[in-house]
Order: structure tokens, then sequence, then C-alpha cells
């Protein structure tokens, strides 16, 4: 099973959720829209540069593709890739 956290890095949880999964076996990776102050590690990170067209663009993007390659999407803080 794929697993992925997405979209935001509140307090390092999705991060640390995914590592959990992973020590059980399955196969779980996180993603992040923007890289926080704070720095959590996190497995895809959509953009740094903090422009809001390009942060946008890239996740309508990843909205697409994302669902075809992970069976599970965990939406941390109540949040989806589009607001």
């Amino acid at each position: 099973m794929k697993v992925l956290h997405l979209p935001t890095s509140v307090g390092g949880n999705s991060y640390e959720l995914s590592r959990a999964e992973r020590q059980l076996g399955l196969h779980s990776d996180v993603l992040y829209q923007t890289q926080n102050y704070l720095g959590y590690p996190g497995d895809i990170v959509l953009d740094n540069t903090g422009s809001f067209p390009r942060i946008f663009l890239k996740s309508v993007a990843a909205a697409f593709k994302i669902p075809q390659k992970y069976d599970v999407l965990h939406f941390n803080f109540g949040a989806s890739l589009i607001d």
C-alpha cells in the first residue's frame, strides 16, 4: 500500500507518521507545498520560492498526478492541495 501525507508540515507530524508507517512495511511519503521555516524533513517539496502563482500551478499539477500514484492520501491540518 502507498500512502502520501500532505500538504503541510504541522509540527512535523506528517513526517513522523510516514516513518512509522515505513517501519510497518508500507510505502509512505510526505509532500509539502512549501517548506516551512522550521525545516521539517519531507520527501517531496513542490516549491520553495514562496511565489503564490508558482505554488498554485504546481499544486494543481500535483493534484492531477498524485491520486494515480498513491492508494491513500492523508490530508493534514484540514487542508488540500488546492485551497
